[in-house]
């Protein structure tokens, strides 16, 4: 009896694994929001486009959302309404410790 050689057990387990890819689809289907609330349930910061757009908006006082292009893509008409590159961000949390926060420069602010 002849041993398989390495070639043909790597060419038949390459097959199956085709086969096993193209028969259970993709890993995960992409979910559908269709509201700001839905969307933050799963993503609390909500979504970046990019990297770059989610460095603007922390600069702009956001909290870090996530970066998925490709559900961003999906969504941003409906959800991104200022066309920054990130939908449904949320504000950063504003000097809430008793005064002198990023949002309160005069420390005005007394719980």
């Amino acid at each position: 009896m002849k041993k398989p050689s390495i070639r043909s057990l790597a060419t038949a387990a390459l097959g199956a694994s085709l086969i096993f890819a193209a028969t259970t689809g993709p890993a995960h289907a992409s979910k559908s929001y269709g509201s700001c609330a839905e969307l933050q349930a799963k993503y609390p910061n909500g979504v970046a486009k990019n990297k770059a757009a989610a460095q603007r908006a922390v600069t702009d006082g956001m909290n870090t959302p996530v970066i998925n292009a490709a559900l961003y893509k999906k969504h941003f008409k409906s959800l991104d309404r200022d066309r920054d590159g990130v939908m449904c961000e949320v504000m950063a949390a504003l000097g809430l410790g008793g005064g002198g926060g990023v949002g309160d420069p005069e420390g005005a602010y007394q719980p």
